[in-house]
């Protein structure tokens, strides 16, 4: 039996608008999109940049926790890679799905590697700061769609 690399996910909520944060933090407070997110992560690794981090506070409980950041000390929890491409190499050797969760720089260099894209397409309008980076939707086929009351959950894999 031939061993498959773990699959690359980013993982986002987002507006129409590519909106995904507001200051330091959500622009919204939807908890059963939290618990997608938690489902979806939980058992496997996910990687975020400093900033996303320090908004997090402390590394997520039942993941293994990577964090792009020449700044940052390892805590019980979480490991530091000083950028993206060794963030892939510490977390490729967990053989667990790597989640990228934030923030817009890591989800940038993220969409050159990632094979699929769960995006929580939050209904309405937000204002916010940051925003998801340009891509080409159509460089993405659609898997599965699951609506909820606040979002619409939309799998897609890269084609």
């Amino acid at each position: 039996m031939v061993e498959l690399d773990a699959a690359i996910y980013i993982i986002v909520a987002m507006t129409k608008d590519g909106i995904i944060g507001k200051g330091r933090g959500l622009p919204w407070r939807i908890p059963e999109e939290m618990e997608v997110f938690k489902n979806l992560t939980v058992g496997n690794t996910v990687l975020m940049g400093r900033r996303t981090y320090e908004v997090i506070g402390h590394p997520l409980s039942d993941r293994n926790n990577i964090v792009i950041s020449k700044q940052l000390t390892p805590v019980e929890g979480m490991q530091v890679a000083d950028n993206f491409e060794e963030a892939l190499i510490v977390a490729r050797k967990s053989k667990k799905n790597i989640f990228i969760i934030g923030g817009a720089e890591v989800y940038k260099t993220a969409l050159t590697v990632a094979d699929y894209m769960y995006i929580s397409w939050i209904h309405g309008r937000y204002d916010g700061d940051v925003r998801f980076p340009e891509f080409n939707i159509d460089l993405w086929r659609l898997e599965k769609k699951q609506a909820f009351e606040k979002f619409t959950l939309c799998l897609y894999s890269k084609l």
